[in-house]
């Protein structure tokens, strides 16, 4: 059991808070049961695998259920540790640790080709431009996965994926979703456009409202969602790169959505058509 906070490992642990440390090791932190569990089910998945468990003996006896998942962890061969609570906290990236962590192996993110290989007509894409807020990054993966798109893109500087607020928020998508940086967006659209991929861009300007588009056109290829930055929204640059630029209808007050929820309102609103037989008369 680690009791000091000077341990070595404590300051090691410590270092994935901050990206450079993340990047520097190749790791990174999943913190509490939800996260820790879908990276434990996970396995080699989207964004990594478990590499160590650090628990607590005051989170195993609040939580029996996972006496025999810990056990199970440590007898497939994965370091399982256990520190004090003090320790916990010191390693812990929350202000109230849960004191349960686990330290992930940031996988090779998929290439671009194969991300680009579209399983069938009705699937999606999220393209984000520049994001730049943890939590929201987390949100939108964990909606994408939930709306049943194939990946995630962050186009140009972005936040980390791997920042424990987004992996949090993620709910556990993040191991299961490809994410992908792309640096420079414009040889990236295009060979999404090349690969078959409609790209389309949402913006409070665009000529069309999603609906409208939706219904009339019916698309029966792979969409690819592109979403602006959370404060400056989506660039004329990229605007001109989309195949369609749409914009989400409001009647209300306010002027714009959140990032998370623009992106969870496009991604389901194909599949809202669908079932009501893209908007039938009668129906």
């Amino acid at each position: 059991m680690i009791t000091s906070r000077k341990s070595s490992r404590v300051q090691q642990v410590r270092a994935l808070h901050d990206r450079r440390g993340r990047e520097a090791s190749g790791q990174f932190l999943a913190e509490g049961p939800g996260s820790v569990m879908a990276a434990l089910n996970a396995g080699p998945a989207a964004l990594g695998s478990v590499q160590e468990v650090l628990v607590t003996s005051t989170f195993l006896q609040r939580h029996n259920e996972w006496q025999s998942r810990i056990a199970e962890a440590g007898a497939s061969g994965l370091v399982v540790t256990e520190v004090s609570d003090d320790v916990m906290s010191a390693m812990s990236p929350t202000r109230q640790p849960a004191g349960l962590l686990a330290v992930c192996r940031r996988a090779t993110p998929p290439d671009r080709a194969s991300l680009l290989t579209p399983a069938a007509d009705s699937a999606m894409l999220v393209c984000l431009d520049r994001p730049n807020d943890p939590g929201n990054l987390g949100t939108i993966i964990r909606t994408a996965d939930a709306a049943g798109a194939s990946g995630v893109i962050t186009l140009g500087p972005s936040t980390d994926p791997a920042n424990d607020k987004a992996v949090r928020a993620s709910a556990g998508s993040i191991f299961r979703l490809p994410v992908l940086a792309e640096a420079d967006p414009a040889p990236f659209l295009h060979q999404a456009r090349e690969s078959g991929w409609t790209v389309v861009a949402t913006a409070a300007d665009g000529a069309q409202d999603v609906f409208t588009w939706l219904f009339e056109q019916r698309p029966a290829q792979p969409l690819l969602w592109l979403f602006g930055n959370e404060a400056h929204g989506l660039g004329v640059d990229l605007q001109s790169m989309a195949d369609v630029n749409l914009r989400i209808p409001m009647t209300g007050s306010i002027e714009s959505l959140n990032l998370a929820a623009a992106v969870a309102v496009c991604l389901f609103a194909p599949a809202v058509l669908r079932v009501t037989g893209w908007g039938i008369e009668g129906r």
